[in-house]
Formats: C-alpha cells, structure tokens, sequence
C-alpha cells in the first residue's frame, strides 16, 4: 500500500492524500480510522479533519462506497486491481499527538490520518512525501530514498511520527551499541555537548534499570521548540515527539529542567508501556476503547522514574529532585479529587473524562500523573525498608520485563500486586485496597516515611491569604477575576463556586491586589457576578485554621547515618553490602 502527502497550500494547513491500495481480489473492502492513540487513552474522533473523502480505480472510475459508523468505510472493489482512497486531512493540531502542515514544517502522526485495510494490517506502507527539497526528514521509519519512506505493518506506520522541515538540527550519542537521534525543529541554538552529555546520561541509567535490554536498534527524539507556552511529550517505541515553549526561554534553567524531564519520561515509556504492557492492552485495538485499571502503572511508575532517573544520573542534583517532588505533593494537596476518586478509578475513567483539569463535575478525577507518581514513590519507599535496601520498584519493573514482557504476556492488576508481595515476603494487597482501589491520603504516608530517609517535610509560606486562610484560588483575564479552585472545607467553598467573577471586595474594585483587601477576622463583602447575576456574599476566616499550604521537602542534618544512607542508596540506585 502507497500513501501520497501533499500539501499544495501549505498555509491552510491541509494535507492531500492519496492511499493506493494495490493487488486487490476482494469483492469489498473496509476502511478503518483509529479513533484513539497509545498514550492518550481518551477518544480522539479523527474523522472530524477529514473533508472530500472520494474512492476510485487505477482508470479513474468512481467506486461505490458508504461509512459503517464514524470511522470506519465500506467500499465495492469487485473487478479492479487498484482502490484509490482520496481526501484532504485539516493539519491543524500542533501538539506532540497531532498533525501540523505550514511553511515551515511537516509534523505527521499517521494514526490521525492513516487507513487500515481490514485484513491486510501487516502489509507494509510507503509513504511518499511531496515536501520542499530543502526539508530534511526526522523518523524512526526506513528511508528507502530521498523523500519515501517504508513502514513493516499498519502498527509501525501508526507508531511512528515523521518532522519534515528545513531548518531541522541533529546530533547523536550511542549507548550499549544502540544509536540515539535528537532533532530539534525551532529558532534556537542548542549547545550540543551539554545536552548530550546530559541526555546520555540518563539514557544509560534507564538501561541500567532494565538489565541493558532495548527493544530497537535505533531511538529518536524530534524535538519542537515553539514560541508559545505549551509542554507536550508522546512516546512510540522508537521515538518520542516533544513540543515545548516558549522558545525566549530556552537557554532559562527551568526551560531546559522541563524538557529533559518530558526526554527522560518519554524514553522511560519504551519499556513501561511499549513493552511492558497490561494484558488489556496486549494487543491494541484501536477501533475501540481498551479499558484498564493500572495506568497508575503506566503513567504514575514512569513519571516517578522519569525524574528519578535524573538524579541517578547527575542530571539533576539532589535538591533540584527534592523541589520537583514538593512541587507533586502540593499539587496532590491542592486538588481534591483525590477525596472522590481512587486511582483504579481515574485510570479506567480516563476514557470517560479524558484529560481536563477537573474532569466534567469539579474534583470529579485525579491525575494518573501526580496521584499514580505518589503511589510509586511510596511502594518504592516501603519495599526498600521492608527488604533493608536490598530490593526497591526497580525489581518489579524488572520482573515485569522479564517474566512478562519479553515472553509477550500482559500483567494484570493482581500480577503487579503478586511481585510486590514476593519480593517483600508480605501480602502487598494492603497497597491496593488502601492506595489504588481506596483513597486513604498518600501525602500522610509519604509524611510519615520522611523520617525514615533523613527527609523533613516542611511547611512553606504561602503569602496569599486568599488560599492560605480563605481557601481559593482566582486568576486574571483581561483585568477581569475568576475564582479557579475552592478548597471543600475552607469558608470559600460555603460562599463561592466555581468560576464565579469577583467584582469588587470591600467596596475596592477587583484586581491582582486581592490579596490587600481581605481583613482576617472580619466579615468580607465581595461582590461577585454568577450566571450573568450580581449579588453580594460574605466571607470570614479565623486567621488561624489553612487550608492551600505550601510543602518543601529538605534533608534533616540532624538524621541519623542509617537513615541517610537509605536515601542515598535510594537516590543513587545502588544496594548496601551485605
């Protein structure tokens, strides 16, 4: 099968495609567009950027067809050799999942556009690119010439993003005989040997991890550094897709702190999810939802590695990783679907509620991300005590890989909990009926653990008493003021909802000093609007009880050498003599 891209307008953003599909006998064949894609568990409707959708043979006779459901066709192929499927594809999603098309570059995820052929999924794709002889192309796929490009199967065509671009800068570094390929597509000046140095740095720690096993030959970054604040990373087996920005502040610590924290995740995702996979989805079906409970494995292990491995590997110091943690349990702490959802729960859900913020009810969903994060942090911390630093999560990946992924069998839910309980000589269903199916409080365990790896987790000053003593949370648009977040049992949540527009406190008119004109110990007046109605509500705080308070996280001087050693040990990944 030969797929043609085209883009004559490049400005509006359309692709033109042609799918040939050659050696037909059937009497009838069935199209079907993928309406969902790993590592974004929600439904996509990708149908929606297709317009002008025509079927004809290799003599330019129009064929019969019709659409079974929103993606899926019908098409009357009975005496003819060649079916060319012709439409125009809107390339107008510039994120990491989507597919973009102007000037500048090409950024294509075939599974937004690209047909399988029922039945013949393991025939190979060509796709041939009608791009600018200036572009240079960035893909995990073979280049068999300049500008056609081959994919084994209909899963590896979909696994696999392709950037196109002129100004497209490259450089490689090689670890275990494995050759890794980082591009960065942006209006900016990358100091090579820095990132490098740091990228292989991390690399070789995450082989390390998994016993120096990597299921492809060569891996690909592609890299887009944009002008506009955005921080998106999807993973495929041989490459990952990255856009970040703003681009003005790529040389800024932070900037580089986020991108190779989504580089190291990302590459993480190789063997946690591309893999490793959980038996419900071993293999992918892509026609329908594939519901699971352990994207909390999924999601939560690997963003908990992603930034572990940093610190593994020099990448990140001690106290850079201490911030980045303090940052996830404020942010557990300051959300609250946690008191509603459980985390078997959110990943299941994730189908229902994609990822939005809140969910469709406030504090409906919790994030596998943060919430799955905590939960490996704190399994890691328990298994290491339980087994004097002899074992952490790092054997449960291992075991996974081992006795699972590599003899092609999906774990389940019982499975992970099963490894647990081997290597700790303990029933470990404890974890799930407290933290995975249950809601206890994740933050008053880790709490509870600092101690035991020389940690003090401190309380921080939040300045604004609107979070602090009120218990919510506005932002700005526009020199107009919204309430963004409410804490359940604070005396905003009595008064105030959602979205709610505050006009005016205390007779003083709505500004970004909000903060100025609340009085503790006194009742407030504030004018809101709500539902295009104004109305007046009165808000009171003791000053005494807190409700948004700030964490950090810092090493105890005064701990105990023991208790210091375990976080080396767990910092470092290494054991103590036996």
């Amino acid at each position: 099968m030969k797929l043609y891209l085209s883009a004559p307008y490049p400005h509006t953003n359309f692709i033109e495609i042609q799918m040939h599909i050659e050696e037909v006998y059937e009497d009838s064949l069935e199209l079907q567009l993928a309406v969902w894609r790993p590592g974004r568990y929600e439904l996509q409707n990708y149908v929606r950027y297709i317009r002008n959708f025509s079927v004809e043979d290799e003599n330019q006779n129009r064929l019969h067809f019709f659409k079974i459901n929103s993606n899926r066709w019908w098409i009357q192929s009975a005496q003819v050799k060649t079916v060319i499927i012709k439409y125009s594809f809107y390339a107008n999603q510039l994120d990491a999942g989507g597919t973009y098309v102007d000037n500048q570059r090409w950024f294509l995820n075939p599974i937004n556009f690209a047909f399988a052929v029922e039945g013949r999924e393991k025939e190979p794709y060509e796709i041939i690119l009608e791009i600018p002889d200036s572009f240079k192309v960035a893909t995990a796929l073979q280049e068999v010439a300049p500008r056609r490009l081959k994919a084994q199967d209909y899963e590896e065509l979909i696994d696999s993003p392709i950037l196109a671009a002129e100004k497209l800068q490259s450089d490689t570094y090689v670890v275990n005989q494995t050759r890794f390929h980082i591009f960065i597509f942006g209006n900016v000046s990358p100091v090579w040997s820095g990132f490098l140095a740091d990228f292989k740095a991390f690399t070789q720690k995450q082989l390390e991890l998994f016993l120096n096993y990597f299921p492809v030959k060569e891996y690909y970054f592609l890299i887009q550094i944009l002008p506009f604040h955005i921080h998106h990373g999807v993973e495929h087996c041989a490459s990952t897709s990255i856009v970040i920005g703003p681009e003005h502040d790529f040389f800024e610590d932070w900037f580089y702190a986020q991108l190779v924290e989504l580089a190291s995740h990302e590459l993480f995702h190789v063997w946690n999810i591309k893999t490793i996979r959980p038996v419900e989805l071993l293999p992918y079906n892509y026609t329908v939802p594939q519901y699971f409970q352990t994207c909390f494995v999924v999601e939560g292990v690997t963003t908990y590695y992603g930034d572990l491995m940093l610190v593994r590997s020099g990448v990140f110091t001690w106290e850079r990783y201490f911030k980045k943690l303090s940052k996830l349990i404020q942010r557990h702490t300051h959300h609250f679907g946690r008191l509603y959802s459980s985390l078997a729960e959110a990943s299941f859900d994730l189908w229902v509620d994609g990822y939005h913020k809140q969910g469709a009810a406030p504090y409906r969903m919790v994030s596998v991300y943060t919430e799955g994060c905590l939960a490996a942090w704190l399994l890691d911390w328990h298994i290491r005590l339980k087994t004097q630093s002899q074992h952490s999560l790092d054997d449960v990946m291992q075991i996974l890989l081992t006795e699972y992924a590599q003899k092609n069998i999906g774990y389940t839910i019982n499975d992970y909990i099963n490894i647990i309980s081997k290597i700790t000589q303990e029933d470990a269903s404890w974890y799930l009926e407290k933290y995975i199916f249950g809601r206890e409080s994740l933050f008053e365990a880790l709490k509870e653990l600092m101690s035991s790896f020389g940690l003090i987790l401190k309380e921080s000053d939040n300045e604004l008493y609107s979070q602090l003593y009120f218990g919510f949370k506005f932002e700005g648009i526009n020199h107009q003021y919204f309430v963004t977040e409410i804490h359940p049992f604070s005396p905003a949540y009595e008064v105030l909802a959602l979205g709610d527009q505050i006009l005016s406190i205390n007779d003083n008119p709505a500004s970004q000093a909000i903060e100025a004109w609340l009085e503790l110990g006194k009742e407030n007046i504030l004018t809101i609007k709500r539902n295009y109605q104004t109305k007046q509500v009165v808000l009171f705080a003791d000053g005494k009880t807190q409700y948004f308070v700030n964490y950090s996280i810092c090493v105890d001087s005064y701990a105990e050498e023991e208790r210091i050693n375990n976080c080396q040990y767990w910092l470092s990944g290494t054991k103590p003599e036996i």
